[in-house]
């Protein structure tokens, strides 16, 4: 606007405004290369504006992210917990199971002592069954000789 003033009064002024005219030309340059210049501010600062609020929600993002980190790792960290007590409970009830066994191979210790010890008595109760079917065969057979005996004497 001052660049087009300046050049209306130095066309009114004639061969003086010759000067005025070179300046007023000057000025009218300058503005142009002003309002060229405040466009370019004003790119930069809308560059600036979105790069700020780029920034802005990378750091929203980010937080978001670290929150999600930290979730993350708590809800590792219970699984954890939950993995070491199943663990646990597995290694004790392991110890349960071995206390167990143990007991059961003593009751077995016992019981083939116990059969053992049934078997010795089975072979001497075998042993006195033979002494007892042999004391029998001889009874049978003194009975025999007996009634031999008795019918000798009966027919003499």
């Amino acid at each position: 606007m001052l660049a087009l003033n300046a050049s209306i009064e130095a066309a009114k002024a004639g061969d003086s405004g010759r000067g005025f005219a070179v300046v007023a030309a000057k000025v009218r340059e300058l503005a142009g290369q002003s309002q060229r210049s405040t466009d370019q501010v004003k790119q930069i600062l809308e560059n600036i504006r979105l790069a700020t609020h780029k920034v802005i929600l990378a750091t929203e993002d980010g937080g978001k992210g670290a929150e999600v980190g930290v979730e993350l790792a708590e809800s590792t960290g219970k699984s954890v917990e939950r993995l070491k007590r199943v663990i646990e409970d597995t290694a004790s009830g392991s110890l349960e199971i071995e206390a167990a066994v143990r007991q059961e191979v003593v009751g077995i210790e016992q019981i083939a002592e116990a059969l053992d010890q049934i078997n010795s008595v089975t072979q001497g109760f075998t042993a006195s069954t033979k002494q007892n079917t042999q004391a029998a065969d001889q009874l049978v057979e003194i009975a025999g000789r007996l009634r031999d005996s008795v019918e000798a004497y009966r027919t003499a």
